[in-house]
C-alpha cells in the first residue's frame, strides 16, 4: 500500500502489525500484516510522476502481488472513504 504524504498513510499504519522496515530503490517501507494479509506501506511523495515511479518500481517486483494507492489525490473524499473506479484514464 502507498499513499502521497504521511497523512494519508497514518491510519493504515496505525492498523498494520509492524514487523520490519526495508528499503526499496532507497524508499523506506514497513513490512508487515494488515487483516492477515502480508503488506509493504510505504510513501510516494505528492505528484503523479512520483507516484507512477514507486507503482512501477513496485509493480517490477516479483514479490509483489499488486499495489493499492490510498490517498485522495486532491477530490473532496476523506481519508479512510473507499471509491472503486469505473474507467481508467492516463493523462499524457
Amino acid at each position: 500500500m502507498i499513499s502521497a504524504y504521511p497523512a494519508e498513510m497514518a491510519p493504515i499504519a496505525a492498523a498494520t502489525e509492524v514487523e520490519d522496515t526495508v528499503q526499496i530503490d532507497e524508499r523506506p517501507y514497513y513490512v508487515g500484516r494488515l487483516g492477515g494479509v502480508h503488506v509493504l506501506l510505504g510513501l510516494t511523495g505528492i505528484g503523479i510522476l512520483n507516484a507512477t515511479a514507486v507503482a512501477q518500481s513496485l509493480v517490477a517486483r516479483r514479490d509483489v502481488a499488486g499495489v493499492v494507492m490510498s490517498g485522495t489525490a486532491g477530490t473532496t473524499h476523506h481519508i479512510g472513504d473507499v471509491v472503486v473506479a469505473s474507467d481508467l484514464s492516463e493523462p499524457d
